[in-house]
């Protein structure tokens, strides 16, 4: 392709989205990602949705069941407070059903034979390690979650064949621990149990044992109880039951003091217990020992929640935590609120808008930053927000289902980046009439023009600079050029029919 053969077009913005006004449901309608194995409580005649668009429309299809059929439940999905499951059955794809027509599935155990070998632990970092085969009953005990033991090698002592799949029998520094799906394992190793190669991965085990021991639970009980946290000094909260490998500090929030929570887990450490919260969508803000917790009746947790719960006239939906775990504020116009929304990346600059941010708040301590999107930074921008205090101050939502109605209740859009293709997210925020910050690179130039007649341009892609941006964006009292995306489309379009011609 000669260079004479090249050319580039702009692309359309998708107007009706950005403007759409349309009030969104409570965040309790999210989709979560859940793997089981159910049955159907009875043989008949059962109702389904095809998809997602179908089930909130309730556009429902028929179908005869067996109550012997294999189910495998993938998802799960509310509607109208009525809780909707995505299901296979007999591996072949159905759709949404109701939660009513089903029922946990007993897992049977096939067989269990010998088998020797090393694996290592290196992903789905959440499953649990069993006491007993898993039955999918009451009768089941955790006694971790797989977790601490990252990168590190369970040696494998047997294999079980159940209607569920297969679990290992498994032990770690030549200590039994439990049964583990083959899921979170890579790099299988089979071998005899008088093989030479044994004594490698025990020396190498034990080598990192030394240099840094795994911490776990002695047990994990599934609960179903609530309760409130006691206004008393020092409450701490982790991500993992503290003194666990990887347990970390989360944020703590006044807010939590008047919230209401389900506990859905106990975990024992030595002595002491602590309590996995959840807020009332179940999405869980970590672990905090039991000592801080009064317990209250179902009654009190739905009259505390509804309490606690500020019906706010919107049409965006926050989460109830950030992706670093802290309690995220209701929209309060009492702060100036900045606004940054793209990947989570390197050339996205977040990290020194952060750093920039910290500084700006010196001068201006009521201002809170809302950084919307994720990506491979999103660890080390959580990092940078504990580095530099800004706990309570600055907050990552990760992707909103409707980002552009939150965008435009926000006093400042900041696009800080190192470089862009053609950065459709300012020509979104410039629909919406925001007031803008950009960073001084030509894809932002050329949005927002030399002269800054859409927006802010900064000196720099600095921290300095960056500062300096927010410092004169917040003081700026001047107008902007008035943006119309309809006309931006139709000069879009006409120069693609131009090309293509």
């Amino acid at each position: 392709v000669s260079k004479e053969q090249m050319s580039y077009v702009y692309n359309t913005i998708n107007i009706e989205k950005i403007l759409e006004k349309q009030p969104l449901a409570e965040d309790k309608q999210q989709l979560i990602v859940k793997r089981g194995f159910l049955q159907f409580e009875s043989s008949g005649i059962i109702e389904y949705a095809l998809n997602i668009n179908c089930l909130r429309k309730k556009l429902f299809s028929k179908k005869e069941v067996s109550k012997d059929s294999t189910v495998v439940q993938y998802a799960s999905f509310y509607v109208d407070d009525e809780l909707f499951l995505k299901i296979s059955v007999d591996n072949m794809y159905l759709g949404w059903i109701s939660q009513k027509y089903v029922i946990p599935k007993e897992i049977s155990t096939q067989r269990i034979e010998d088998f020797h070998g090393f694996a290592t632990v290196s992903r789905f970092l959440n499953y649990p390690i069993w006491k007993d085969i898993k039955t999918n009953t009451k009768k089941d005990k955790i006694i971790s979650y797989v977790r601490p033991f990252k990168n590190r090698y369970f040696e494998i002592e047997k294999v079980a064949y159940t209607d569920a799949g297969r679990y290992f029998y498994v032990k770690y520094n030549q200590k039994p621990l439990g049964w583990v799906s083959p899921r979170p394992l890579m790099r299988i190793h089979e071998t005899s149990r008088y093989s030479p190669i044994n004594s490698y991965f025990m020396r190498r085990t034990k080598k990192l044992e030394t240099i840094e021991p795994v911490y776990f639970t002695d047990l994990v009980e599934s609960t179903n109880f609530y309760g409130k946290i006691k206004n008393i000094p020092n409450i701490e909260l982790w991500s993992a039951p503290k003194g666990i490998t990887g347990s970390e500090s989360i944020p703590f929030s006044e807010e939590y003091l008047e919230q209401p929570f389900k506990i859905s887990e106990i975990s024992y450490v030595g002595s002491n217990k602590f309590y996995k919260l959840l807020l009332n969508n179940d999405t869980s803000i970590g672990y905090i020992d039991s000592k801080f917790i009064i317990e209250i009746s179902e009654e009190d947790f739905k009259e505390a929640d509804d309490k606690a719960e500020k019906k706010l006239d919107t049409n965006f939906v926050l989460p109830k935590v950030d992706l670093g775990f802290q309690k995220v504020p209701f929209l309060d116009k009492n702060y100036f609120n900045i606004v940054n929304m793209g990947r989570l990346s390197p050339e996205k600059n977040q990290k020194n808008l952060i750093e920039a941010f910290s500084e700006f708040r010196l001068e201006n301590p009521k201002s809170r930053l809302y950084i919307l999107g994720k990506g491979p930074l999103e660890k080390e921008l959580i990092q940078c927000i504990k580095d530099t205090n800004q706990e309570g101050s600055v907050f990552m939502l990760g992707h909103l289902s409707s980002p552009f109605n939150f965008i435009k209740e926000t006093d400042l859009f900041v696009l800080p980046s190192y470089y862009e293709g053609q950065p459709m997210v300012l020509l979104e925020s410039m629909t919406l009439g925001m007031k803008i910050l950009a960073s001084n690179i030509p894809a932002n130039i050329n949005v927002l023009g030399k002269e800054e007649e859409y927006g802010l341009l900064t000196k720099g892609t600095s921290t300095e600079d960056i500062k300096d941006g927010l410092l004169r964006a917040w003081s700026y009292k001047g107008d902007f050029t008035s943006f119309d995306p309809y006309k931006y489309n139709k000069e879009a379009i006409k120069s693609f029919y131009n090309e293509i011609n």
